[in-house]
């Protein structure tokens, strides 16, 4: 009770302060006590004059998560206040891009003030204010994806962006493809979710969440611990100047690391380099890694082969393709370059692959 007559003193002061009075042609507005830190938006009054302002005026009490706001509606009579206050919170909630992303429901009350038309907002919100304070404004697509791929390589749990000139993107699968092609860096591919406020509209707020198996502090060290090792990939093959020595000291490096048991990992450049334990993918993943360091052209294939999901290697040399299964290679004795007739059994997507 006591909390609640402070608080209820405190608005009743800002009032009148503004040279109002709640009290006044026997209506009043009603005030529900805040339970949470306050700012200056949920206590003080402000002026609106026109619908736009209106609109404007609600827009930055929700971008700066206020949960409480009172206008003062002078411009406008008893007989449309309420369908412009109705209008003006459809807005916020359907087309506003934080609104649709992090408001629940607006309740308001509306009195007079000597007359005035007086309105009292109470917004409920879906997330909290750091969260909507914590939104990262961006110009550009570009920049938005920038930062997506930052957070999957900090193994961030969520990343939300009010994105400007807003165009259509396919968020998990982008997520996911970056993911793929850098198993380096995101040691662990999560589960992706993502979400798009409003439906429609050049301003958007995205909303991404990813779920790993594995804590981001392990991650981050994993992460560290197989940098070296590519590193010394490098250093192994620096004085190599011929392409497919090269290749086959890349293969040697990684084939020699370890006793390998084959099984796949969550964390698949991390086991096969650190644990011996990878399946095809990651032995395809990691080969693939050490070429590009190396300036050679090594792209993944996943396919078919005897009838089971099989990873291998498509490489480039003297400008033929040539395909290379690390773990065929290893059953067989040595490093070889395949033809595409040579891969009996195999089944790819033919399209997606450079061709000789």
């Amino acid at each position: 009770m006591k909390r609640f007559l402070l608080i209820f003193t405190v608005i009743f002061m800002v009032v009148c302060l503004s040279g109002c009075a709640f009290w006044m042609g026997g209506e009043r507005v009603s005030v529900t006590p805040y339970q949470g830190h306050s700012t200056q938006a949920d206590n003080a009054l402000i002026s609106v004059n026109t619908y736009n302002e209106m609109n404007k005026a609600l827009v930055s009490l929700v971008e700066s998560g206020a949960q409480r706001g009172i206008l003062t509606a002078s411009s406008f009579s008893s007989g449309t206040l309420h369908y412009y206050v109705e209008s003006a919170i459809n807005n916020i909630m359907k087309t506003n891009p934080i609104g649709a992303y992090a408001v629940e429901r607006i309740d308001y009350e509306i009195g007079t003030n000597s007359g005035v038309p007086v309105i009292a907002f109470d917004i409920k919100y879906s997330v909290g204010r750091s969260e909507i304070l914590g939104i990262k404004r961006v110009d550009t697509m570009d920049r938005a994806r920038e930062l997506v791929r930052t957070a999957l390589s900090y193994f961030d749990a969520s990343v939300v962006l009010y994105v400007s000139n807003y165009s259509a993107e396919d968020w998990v699968r982008f997520a996911l493809d970056y993911a793929e092609k850098n198993p380096h860096i995101v040691i662990e591919i999560p589960e992706v979710t993502a979400n798009v406020y409003p439906e429609g509209g050049k301003t958007r707020v995205v909303e991404m969440t990813f779920t790993y198996q594995t804590s981001s502090e392990k991650l981050k060290e994993m992460q560290n611990a197989v940098a070296p090792v590519f590193t010394s990939a490098e250093l192994y093959v620096m004085e190599t100047a011929e392409v497919k020595e090269i290749y086959s000291r890349l293969y040697s490096f990684l084939m020699e690391r370890n006793k390998y048991t084959i099984e796949a990992s969550i964390t698949p450049v991390y086991s096969l380099l650190h644990q011996g334990v990878g399946d095809s993918r990651a032995f395809a993943d990691v080969y693939a890694e050490m070429c590009r360091r190396a300036e050679l052209d090594c792209q993944t294939i996943t396919g078919i082969r005897d009838g089971a999901v099989w990873s291998w290697n498509v490489v480039r040399y003297r400008g033929t393709y040539y395909h290379v299964d690390l773990l065929r290679c290893y059953e067989e004795g040595k490093f070889q370059l395949f033809r595409a007739n040579d891969m009996v059994n195999y089944e790819w997507d033919y399209t997606a692959f450079p061709v000789e």
